[in-house]
């Protein structure tokens, strides 16, 4: 894979995220991302269960660290059950697919495995949003991100990259990402 994107293969973490500026990090292990090997403006979207970021909150202004695969269930469900330890209303997104096939009344899985069918993704997704789900908000340590950490990450950013306002650092910082990804 990574010759077919013109990538450099690497075998450990610490040196992978040290040079990548963005990481999507989906291990069945957890606790393999440390922050303090992160690149100032690097962005992590951290989907796996348990955490793959260490620690329960995050301490560095200049890294973006996001609680992927998360979603806010309907209003009419309550907000505060600790069923399967989620609270204030959000669930990962794999028990919200079991929860909306359910209330279609579909005994069947949708995304076991790894050959995902981007169509019924995007099926699973539409019922989802049919039956109240949210999936606009984003979190950071399986709680909801607050704007003043995302004003800190675009400072920082803005800093680390001289430019004159936080929302040019947030731009250059999603381009030097994409130039940037291909090596990471």
């Amino acid at each position: 894979m990574a010759e077919e994107l013109a990538a450099e293969f690497l075998t450990e973490i610490p040196a992978a995220l040290a040079q990548a500026r963005i990481v999507l990090s989906a291990t069945s292990t957890g606790d393999c991302v440390d922050p303090d090997f992160l690149l100032p403006g690097a962005v992590v979207i951290d989907v796996a269960l348990p955490t793959d970021v260490l620690g329960t909150r995050a301490w560095r202004d200049d890294v973006l660290l996001l609680s992927g695969g998360l979603a806010r269930v309907p209003d009419t469900m309550p907000r505060d059950s600790m069923f399967l330890g989620f609270y204030q209303g959000v669930v990962p997104c794999c028990l919200g697919e079991t929860i909306v096939l359910a209330l279609e009344g579909r005994a069947e899985d949708y995304s076991l495995g790894r050959d995902l069918d981007l169509d019924r993704i995007e099926e699973i997704g539409a019922l989802a949003r049919y039956h109240g789900f949210d999936f606009s908000q984003l979190f950071s340590f399986g709680q909801k991100l607050e704007p003043s950490a995302l004003a800190r990450y675009r400072k920082a950013a803005a800093r680390r990259s001289g430019a004159a306002r936080p929302e040019e650092a947030s731009n250059e910082v999603a381009v030097s990402s994409r130039s940037r990804a291909r090596r990471a």
